[in-house]
């Protein structure tokens, strides 16, 4: 797909049952539900729904999961609001999208393969928002971010009032007060 594409609509591919192979870059594009539904993309592996080796969305239940050899992208919201509770990655792990965990409360186990500070390049907006999981899990060498690791600042926001709580402006009452003014 060109790199000037910036969403691929519902039922796109539709019924494209000859379409077999499909290049993107996952962290520049938004795929919208069934986008490739009933394609020759449409896969299921398991709870996996991948096109290619982008898991856009975990469908299990389980609360220890391995995520399949071949995946290099976790999609936006790929495990959000599920019960896991720790997650391995695989070998070759490239970026781990925006809100990829958010809500998974219980999520405070994230397994990174050796050498993932060598291929991952991007930890999205949100990617752990809501978990229990925070930046000072992050393997060293993941968290030390090399050159070319970009990790979102709020990656690990645990939920808005957080980071409103790190505001100082005190919280608007309701009531003006006209002689503040004068």
């Amino acid at each position: 797909l060109p790199r000037s594409l910036r969403s691929v609509e519902p039922w796109a591919f539709l019924d494209c049952t000859s379409l077999s192979s499909v290049s993107f870059d996952p962290t520049d594009i938004t795929l919208y539900d069934g986008c490739f539904s009933r394609s020759a993309l449409d896969t299921m592996s398991g709870y996996f729904y991948r096109v290619g080796s982008v898991l856009l969305e975990y469908r299990g239940s389980d609360t220890m999961v391995d995520v399949p050899d071949g995946i290099t992208h976790i999609y936006d919201g790929a495990f959000a609001g599920t019960d896991v509770e720790s997650v391995s990655l695989p070998q070759g792990i490239v970026s781990i999208g925006d809100f990829a965990f958010d809500r998974c409360r219980e999520l405070c186990q994230v397994i990174f393969p050796d050498g993932a500070a060598d291929t991952l390049v991007y930890i999205g907006d949100y990617a752990f928002g809501g978990t229990g999981y925070t930046r000072s899990m992050l393997p060293d060498e993941i968290a030390d971010g090399g050159f070319d690791l970009h990790i979102s600042d709020f990656a690990f926001v645990q939920a808005l009032n957080e980071w409103v709580r790190s505001d100082p402006t005190p919280p608007f009452d309701g009531e003006y007060d006209e002689s503040e003014d004068q």
